[in-house]
């Protein structure tokens, strides 16, 4: 890390919360975070602090592409358009399908380049095949902010930013054999490792974690479609091939909604996965899922949107900053706050170090109202 690099973006500390508190209607949000395509939109209120940093140099175009349609990235989506749209930028987004189409993802990424992006905002299914159109904007000076980076490519971004994918698996593991005993047998459900590093981490953190924890791992498979469909019918196998199976640990929520939906009282295994999105919050409400591990997609909306609006203006970032996970069970998920409301609770950056690493400081309590703790 670059200690010059870390001092300058130290010295750039804003509050959030303040604009969207004072800005924001009262009682028409909807309690429930809706559906969280939009639950994190923000109703058109900027926080104040994220971005307009250079007005004078104008407003940028900044293209942001996500990777597939999934409430994790549609909140990112809606919170960085809510926050450069504010300061005046222009703000151009492209979503892959499910399944995710990495040549597609390219081609997208190619045609921002084109229409004269300044920033680019990233987040690539699959860093090889990305990799052209990422040259391409290089070699025109365009600054690309980098969305969960593998470690040994985040030089090549203005900066990356990341969870901590390979903890929160591990955590996982670690709560499961809490609640099935050590020696529980659980099936492991991972993402495709093609996605990157966020999938790949996790995948690590099950199997490390599961040792660890002394749980027996009956079965690994690989859901490659990323769908609630193609988890439910790989969830079916294990229910005929394991009928005693104690827990399933599942990379990303949408996948852990599906094993939900092949679970009846005949089989009813302990069920977690990650990305806190709003669906899984509701299961765990409703007692279908032990946990998911809350990615605190408010977060890094903010804080997508500031380092392309830092990049923009030329300013230098952390090589990556992480924001940590924070885990959601049924002791805390009364007290979980809705992303819309996420969006009036105060924050400012604050970055330390651990471990040679970048952190995000969460508040203490986030994103909790009361009583809950991650």
């Amino acid at each position: 890390m670059n200690p010059t690099r870390l001092v300058r973006f130290l010295s750039v500390v804003f509050v959030v919360g303040l604009a969207a508190a004072a800005c924001s209607s009262s009682g028409d949000g909807d309690s429930s975070g809706g559906d969280g395509a939009d639950g994190g939109g923000g109703g058109g209120a900027q926080v104040a602090g994220v971005a307009g940093a250079c007005p004078d140099q104008g407003p940028a175009r900044i293209g942001a592409a996500y990777p597939i349609p999934i409430d994790l990235f549609a909140t990112y989506e809606d919170v960085v358009t809510a926050e450069l749209e504010a300061a005046g930028h222009e703000v151009q987004t492209v979503v892959g399908p499910i399944p995710p189409e990495p040549t597609q993802q390219r081609f997208d990424v190619e045609s921002m380049i084109d229409q004269g992006v300044d920033v680019l905002i990233v987040a690539p299914i699959n860093p090889s095949a990305m990799a052209p159109a990422l040259d391409r904007a290089r070699e025109e000076g365009i600054p690309i902010v980098g969305i969960d980076i593998a470690a040994d490519l985040v030089d090549e971004y203005a900066t990356n930013i990341t969870g901590t994918n390979f903890t929160a698996a591990e955590d996982a593991a670690a709560y499961m054999a809490e609640l099935v005993g050590e020696g529980g047998t659980v099936a492991i459900m991972n993402g495709p490792d093609f996605a990157g590093r966020p999938l790949v981490e996790r995948a690590e953190g099950f199997a490390e974690g599961a040792e660890a924890a002394g749980l027996e791992v009956v079965d690994t498979q690989i859901d490659t479609a990323i769908t609630p469909e193609s988890a439910q019918e790989i969830a079916t196998g294990w229910r005929q091939q394991f009928p005693d199976l104690d827990g399933v640990l599942v990379f990303g929520d949408p996948s852990g909604i599906g094993v939900q939906a092949a679970t009846d009282d005949s089989w009813d295994p302990v069920v977690m996965s990650i990305n806190g999105e709003v669906a899984a919050i509701d299961a765990i409400g409703a007692g279908s899922l032990a946990a998911t591990y809350d990615l605190l997609p408010i977060l890094h909306g903010y804080l997508l949107a500031y380092a392309a609006d830092q990049a923009f203006c030329g300013n230098e970032l952390a090589d990556e900053i992480v924001i940590p996970t924070v885990q959601v069970d049924e002791s805390n998920v009364d007290a979980w706050t809705p992303l819309d409301e996420q969006r009036a609770l105060p924050f400012s950056v604050e970055l330390e170090e651990r471990d040679g690493r970048t952190f995000v400081v969460v508040p203490d309590g986030f994103p909790f109202s009361s009583g809950g703790s991650g």
